[in-house]
């Protein structure tokens, strides 16, 4: 279990906000049986934590996987200025203190639910395809990803006053496509992702 840079996660609120389950892998770097102690680095009154294992013990150069939930405190608002981080550090005692062996880092984004409805059509000069976009104001990015075996295609666009968009795709019928379209998160609101649209 080595220290690892922050890898984020949006937390959308509902009534509450989303859960977030997450997993990670402990080892025993030692030659004997060690007890490790698990718990973050800094508590929260914003953040909760549960994990399936606080203080494990772990065979010779052992493995556990631990597996944890974290939930927002309701009253959290959203948006990045109230973005908050969780680290959680595996420990072993030495002497009479404890030594810190490395943990995990978890940067969590509580954010107002962003909804993405699209349908594709076909018409004489080609395929577009159009949504609607719910969530923010003004206009919000959008980027089409067009996926054909390995390569990779890409189309930008913004949504309208009304959160519509409509694009037409730089493809033809000749061979199975899959395309997705996704919306950043913008201020307060979360990011969004559509299904697959497939075209063969």
């Amino acid at each position: 279990m080595a220290q690892e840079n922050f890898t984020n996660f949006e937390m959308v609120s509902g009534s509450p906000y989303e859960e977030l389950d997450f997993s990670f892998l402990l080892f025993n770097p030692f030659k004997k049986k060690m007890q490790f102690a698990l718990r973050p680095n800094r508590r929260s009154p914003w953040v909760g934590l549960q994990m399936d294992h606080t203080y494990p013990w772990l065979e010779a150069e052992g493995k556990l996987l631990v597996n944890g939930k974290v939930t927002l405190n309701p009253e959290l608002q959203a948006g990045p200025k109230y973005d908050k981080n969780l680290s959680i550090a595996a420990h072993y005692p030495r002497h009479d203190s404890e030594v810190e062996l490395g943990g995990i880092a978890l940067h969590l984004q509580p954010r107002k639910m962003t909804t993405l409805e699209v349908e594709s059509k076909e018409e004489k000069d080609g395929i577009y395809v159009s949504g609607v976009v719910r969530g923010g104001t003004g206009p919000r990015k959008v980027t089409i990803s067009i996926h054909r075996d390995e390569e990779r295609t890409y189309v930008w666009t913004k949504t309208g006053k009304e959160g519509t968009f409509s694009a037409k795709l730089p493809i033809k019928h000749d061979g199975p496509v899959e395309v997705y379209v996704y919306v950043p998160s913008s201020g307060e609101y979360s990011s969004a992702k559509s299904r697959a649209l497939e075209f063969r």
